[in-house]
Parts: C-alpha cells; structure tokens; sequence
C-alpha cells in the first residue's frame, strides 16, 4: 500500500519531502487520518445530532464545513506530522552526517504540502456529499 501512495503522493509532492515520507512510512498513516477525519465531519454534517440541525443545511455552511475539514483535518495533520518529524531530528544516515537529517526542507515544503493535502481533503468530502446526502433529512438537496 505504501508503495502505491508513493506513486499518488509524487504527483504533487515535492521530492526529499517525498522520500522522507516514505522513508519513514507515513503515507499510509496520514491518508487514513484525512479519509477518516473527513469522513467523520461529513457524516457529521448531514447526519447533525445537535440542535441546530434546521437552520444548518445551506450551501454556505457545507462549504464553510467544508473548508473546515480541509483544514482541520488536511493542512494540520501533514503541516504538524512534518513539523514533529523535524523536531526529532533523525540522521538519514548515522554514517554519513553530511546527508542531514530528515525533514530538513524547511517550513515553506511543510506548508505547501499541508495546503495540498487541504485541498485532498475538500476533495473527498465532496465525494463524500455526493455519497451521503441521502442520509440527511434537511440537508438532502446540499451541495447542488
């Protein structure tokens, strides 16, 4: 599986962020966390068991819960797993310390991949309206 979210994530991540996820087996943990996590706000969402429930069906707020997801569960699971990552500072290499350690691209790759993995995120939660709107009782007819 790992190797076939290799060939997905290259598409449009950049490249020694790319190997350093790979090298540290993260695709498969960060995309279940963004297909779960949108998911879960999806279902949340036309399935509402809180109060406001007749006043929360238009398309601005499936758009504005929309957005949320992405943020929440996009830009900040792959902005803070790289984030961490840096942190610990692991050599590539113990051998060779000139090859650095991983996750050393800088904040500018972290947030450039958390923005790309936002916009996966606004991805499958429309897939997921489209899927789960029939479930909703007041929001049936959102998004179109």
């Amino acid at each position: 599986m790992e190797d076939t979210l290799y060939d997905i994530y290259k598409l449009f991540v950049e490249g020694s962020l790319l190997d350093d996820l790979y090298d540290n087996t993260l695709f498969t943990a960060i995309t279940i966390s963004i297909v779960f996590g949108t998911f879960i706000i999806c279902l949340l969402f036309y399935k509402n068991p809180f109060a406001f429930r007749t006043w929360f069906y238009k398309f601005k707020h499936w758009l504005m819960t929309m957005f949320t997801s992405g943020f929440l569960v996009g830009f900040l699971v792959g902005f803070i797993t790289c984030l961490q990552k840096a942190g610990t500072e692991v050599m590539r290499n113990e051998k060779d310390p000139d090859q650095g350690t991983y996750f050393d691209q800088g904040g500018a790759s972290f947030i450039l991949f958390g923005i790309e993995l936002f916009v996966f995120s606004c991805v499958l939660f429309f897939l997921f309206s489209i899927a789960l709107r029939y479930i909703s009782v007041i929001a049936r007819k959102t998004p179109f």
